[in-house]
């Protein structure tokens, strides 16, 4: 798919485009892809469709600067649908599982959230994302739920 056809730019710009520091939004909800059936099963969710909502782009938007964030909206759909490695994410973030990538030599972080009994509806969301500049020190304290290079969880 042509990255002009994106759903997430695509919700970045009907919701988020040009919009100032703070500012409230319209609420949009999209399905950004769907798990593999590997990663579905390896997580346990209940189903595989990703969502993001424009509250969670917006909060990305105001936190990055303009290049990071183009480029993870480019690549989001990429890091979610088909992650290198899966970790579960610290009590102390928000997001349940981090989905990890490495996209043109730049490593992506996708926290998503599994939500059962919430406003959003049942799902599992995106809640944030973001580069990370080292990601053997920055994944040190998380826990590998899954990891491409074997298929499974580690022993």
């Amino acid at each position: 798919m042509s990255k002009k056809n994106s759903i997430v730019l695509k919700l970045h710009n009907l919701c988020i485009k040009d919009t100032e520091k703070g500012a409230i939004v319209k609420y949009q909800k999209v399905v950004v892809t769907e798990l593999t059936r590997t990663v579905q099963d390896a997580l346990a969710l209940p189903v595989n469709k990703i969502y993001l909502t424009s509250i969670a782009l917006k909060h990305t938007y105001d936190k990055r600067d303009p290049m990071e964030y183009d480029f993870l909206i480019q690549n989001m759909k990429l890091v979610v649908h088909l992650p290198e490695k899966i970790y579960k994410n610290l009590k102390s973030k928000t997001g349940d599982y981090c989905f990890v990538k490495t996209v043109k030599k730049v490593t992506l972080m996708v926290a998503l959230e599994d939500c059962q009994d919430t406003e959003l509806g049942i799902g599992t969301y995106v809640v944030t994302g973001f580069r990370v500049k080292k990601p053997q020190n920055y994944f040190k304290q998380y826990t590998l739920v899954w990891s491409w290079e074997d298929g499974s969880p580690p022993s």
